[in-house]
């Protein structure tokens, strides 16, 4: 498929290049193949805690050195790149996404954090706080728990039994000898992958690599290997989490084979055909009947045998021994019965699909071959979605009667106490740890801080202007953007339908009726319009925002008519059945009583109640009022709302990715044809409250790590001519991983893992600044004073010329 391997004579150092001149930016990417797999008891945790260390510099590049230049983190933030460093399993990667012409530097960088890096007292100091408060921000989640123990029950003897983050003991009593030890033991270029990934050129980019990485010694002896092997499961385990909340989890884990097996051809399609939205077999026995509000699989492919998860969140009226043995009975029925041709096909063609949308840009490209590189074997990458389209219907049915046994089995039971606890599953459950996570932090744009010794950089300009079309398809504005990407399109919409728009008396009506757009249709039900968009390789998604229904999609650039035929379907002609309603809601009820065991929610939600007034777009109702107006919504509401509300005169519709503008407005034209009806936006007449000086605390049980929120009314809207500046100044305040609170807070005082200021609810209507952190009950003082002193004197002195041009080189850097 175009990538090219190379391997320097000189130390062995892995080389996997795909270029594509046609993109702006390009993926450098580092894989050492060094995880949690490589821990052993007293040591677990020093591959993340080595990932955070990385990013404090190294002999040559660290913010103290002066005219040397400044750590990594500074360098490629200045131009614009996105860095970042997730640790998983089997491997630890390090990545950044950058403008082409500074593939070298990167390059630089990571040849010289390969063997060079400051491993001292006072930075582990510093990181060893954040470690453990993104520990304890995990622990807030009891599902990612009940996951952890799972595997520590399931394996006895390999090391995938400890968390990737490691044991908290086992953290707080690591050092810099410890650490130098695990770094110089596995650090070196035969262990590494460098992987380069989009519009860079080749000749440049090998200069660079034989030029900074072949100065790289070899390790001085071998690299070990892990040679225990977990021994074979005598029967099945069970385990009970038992912790404060609100719902119920059951999960089921199976033992499978080690990544680079014949047989996970067919696992990625069991956990397509059990576990996907929709139509899965889970989502059909459980979500589709009100037993569950979500439903999920999980299989991470990795270098030796692991496991296989099933998984389902229930609604307050199912049991855990009732969720249990449906979950079982589906996976039985798999394995009697096998699956039909149709359903194969339909599993293929999703995964086709989303091997193709998994390639849409350098990083998806990169983080792919990552984790094939992990497992061992990167040219599975290639290879195995294609052998997924060999498989028959009784290999399939083959590999499930084969894993999917009893006696290898570990099933874990969440078992809620009475009282609110624990994290809305926002973050992930699973999955690799980052340096920085991406859904706290976005894309890690972030403001050098005292970058004077570095050269200036010239802002760069993106422009599509050339790449867009416009159109007017009766009341439907469309817009369409062509990219240098193939088959792939991607689309948002919207129109004024969204929570504002319900009543004061029925604040979740907007979301009800979102919510049951794609239950069905009065021409098709609702797995017919599933299972049509899965042999599409589509997918299409509804929500309702607070002031409209946002609608959003993907499909292969040959589809544009069935595709819109489809939306159109939902959004005129919804079936509204009184009897899935039902599920719906206890499926939504569900929901917020999760949201009721989030911390940060908790916080948010009373801060909003504080700022604005009831009947503002931005005031966010209690759970106990919201739970009570979804038992009273009834199916006439919902085709109420949706008569009033629903139609084009305020619709818009975006594209984005390999574009044939004349097929595409020919397809929105034939789907929406005599469609009328609709709303503006309204106008909004109530105001927010009055600024006024007050602190509360909300005190939840069971809680490892606290929420906190500082917020202020500042009437500011993003059409305001005072909305820009004051972005940037509250960019550099909080707004990237170097503003000046992460730098003081976490990197210098390591207080917290997670502190940043935002601007919102000020999209169509004046909104409100507001701070997040997150702090151990024992830093929690430290961790209030520092923020003080940090905003009082942003506020009382501003900010410097320094700071804001560096700020303006970065953010647009960024916008490649």
């Amino acid at each position: 498929d175009g990538i090219e391997e190379y391997r320097l004579t000189s130390n062995g150092l892995h080389i996997l290049l795909l270029p594509n001149e046609g993109l702006p930016v390009a993926s450098v990417m580092v894989t050492y193949q060094v995880g949690s797999r490589n821990e052993v008891t007293g040591t677990t945790g020093a591959t993340h805690i080595l990932e955070h260390m990385m990013f404090k510099g190294t002999e040559k590049y660290n913010s103290a050195n002066g005219t040397l230049g400044t750590d990594y983190s500074t360098q490629m933030e200045r131009i614009g790149a996105r860095s970042n460093a997730t640790t998983y399993f089997d491997r630890t990667n390090y990545y950044a996404v950058l403008p082409s012409e500074y593939v070298p530097l990167a390059i630089e960088l990571e040849a010289d954090r390969m063997r060079n890096l400051r491993i001292t007292q006072e930075d582990l100091d510093s990181e060893m706080t954040v470690v453990r408060n993104e520990y304890e921000r995990g622990e807030n989640n009891p599902v990612r728990t009940l996951i952890k123990e799972i595997y520590a029950s399931a394996f006895v003897a390999q090391p995938y039994g400890h968390p990737v983050i490691g044991w908290l003991s086992d953290i707080e009593n690591t050092s810099p000898e410890k650490l130098r030890a695990f770094y110089d033991t596995y650090y070196w270029p035969e262990n590494t992958y460098l992987t380069v990934i989009g519009g860079f050129d080749k000749a440049t980019t090998l200069e660079a690599i034989v030029e900074y990485y072949a100065a790289v010694p070899k390790a001085p002896t071998a690299i070990p290997t892990v040679n225990t092997v977990e021994p074979e499961q005598l029967g099945p385990r069970r385990l009970i989490i038992e912790r404060s909340g609100q719902v119920g989890v059951v999960a089921i884990a199976f033992k499978v084979p080690e990544g680079a097996h014949e047989d996970w051809a067919a696992l990625w399609l069991l956990e397509q055909l059990i576990g996907a939205d929709k139509t899965g077999r889970l989502y059909r026995a459980l979500e589709d009947k009100g037993k569950a509000s979500a439903t999920f699989t999980f299989a991470p492919q990795l270098r030796d045998p692991s496991l296989f998860f099933f998984a389902a969140y229930m609604t307050p009226d199912a049991t855990h021994e009732e969720t249990e043995s449906i979950m079982l009975e589906e996976i039985q029925k798999v394995i009697k019965n096998g699956i039909d041709e149709e359903e194969l096909a339909r599993a293929k063609s999703v995964i086709q699909a989303d091997t193709v949308y998994g390639r849409d840009g350098p990083y998806a490209i990169a983080d792919q071959i990552n984790e094939a590189i992990a497992m061992g074997d990167w040219s599975s990458y290639v290879s195995l979605p294609r052998a997924i389209q060999e498989l028959s219907a009784a290999e399939v049915q083959r590999v499930a009667a084969k894993y999917f046994v009893e006696r290898s089995s570990t099933t874990g039971w969440f078992v809620p106490k009475s009282s609110p606890v624990a994290q809305l599953q926002r973050s992930r459950i699973h999955g690799p740890n980052y340096f920085r996570d991406p859904e706290i932090f976005g894309p890690e744009h972030s403001t050098a801080m005292g970058a004077d010794a570095l050269a200036p950089l010239q802002p760069t300009e993106v422009n599509f202007s050339k790449q867009m079309q416009r159109a007017m398809i009766g009341d439907i504005e469309l817009i369409a953007i062509d990219m240098p990407i193939d088959n792939v399109v991607s689309f948002v919409g919207s129109f004024a339908a969204g929570e504002a728009q319900s009543p004061e008396s029925a604040p979740t009506l907007a979301g009800l009726t979102a919510a049951m757009l794609d239950k069905g249709t009065e021409r098709n039900d609702r797995f017919a319009i599933a299972e049509r968009l899965d042999s599409l390789g589509a997918d299409l998604s509804f929500s309702a925002g607070a002031h409209s229904l946002g609608f959003s999609g993907k499909f292969l650039s040959e589809n544009p008519g069935v595709v819109m035929n489809l939306l159109a379907e939902q959004l005129r002609q919804p079936a509204f059945n009184p009897e899935v309603l039902e599920t719906v809601k206890s499926r939504q009820k569900a929901n917020l009583l999760r949201a009721l065991e989030s911390p940060d929610y908790r916080a948010d939600s009373r801060m909003s109640r504080l700022l604005y007034p009831k009947g503002h777009p931005n005031y966010n109702h209690l759970i106990k009022d919201l739970v009570a107006d979804v038992e009273r919504t009834t199916i006439d509401d919902i085709k109420q709302f949706h008569s009033q509300h629903y139609g084009p005169k305020s619709m818009l519709l975006v594209f984005a990715g390999d574009i044939k503008f004349e097929q595409l407005s020919a397809a929105v034209e034939t789907a929406f044809a005599d469609w009328n009806g609709g709303v503006d936006f309204p106008r909004q007449s109530v105001e927010a409250s009055p600024n006024a000086k007050r602190t509360e605390r909300l005190q939840l049980t069971d809680k490892p790590s606290v929420s906190v929120r500082y917020a202020f009314n500042t009437g500011l809207q993003r059409t305001d001519p005072d909305y820009l500046p004051f972005m940037i100044g509250n960019y550099i305040l909080g707004g990237s991983f170097h503003s000046r609170l992460m730098s003081e807070v976490r990197k210098e005082r390591g207080l917290t893992y997670d502190i940043r200021s935002s601007h919102s609810g000020d999209l169509m209507t004046p909104g409100n600044w507001s701070l997040a952190a997150s702090f151990a009950p024992s830093m929690l003082d430290d961790g209030l004073a520092a923020t003080d002193a940090i905003l009082r004197d942003w506020y009382q002195t501003g900010v410097s010329d320094e700071e804001v041009q560096t700020a303006i080189q970065t953010l647009s850097g960024s916008y490649m």
